[in-house]
């Protein structure tokens, strides 16, 4: 779940902490669900950009991603 939260606050500085294997793991996570949906993102949570990424999502996880961004954008 540390993707879902890299990818929807940018209030934390992930980039000082990619020395660790696990948040490095999950930035690239983030980074890769970003330039998929970037549109989206922007357009509700309006968040700094990450680094575009190409590669494929892992779909089973879409239903988390439409949750996470519903809650973040206040729709909860």
């Amino acid at each position: 779940m540390l993707w879902l939260e890299i990818l929807l606050n940018d209030r934390i500085s992930w980039e000082l902490y990619l020395d660790v294997p696990e948040i490095r793991m999950a930035y690239d996570k983030a980074c890769l669900w970003y330039s998929n949906f970037k549109t989206m993102i922007d357009g509700f949570i309006g968040r700094r950009p990450l680094e575009l990424r190409r590669g494929k999502i892992d779909d089973r996880e879409y239903r988390k991603f439409l949750e996470a961004i519903n809650f973040a954008a206040g729709g909860a």
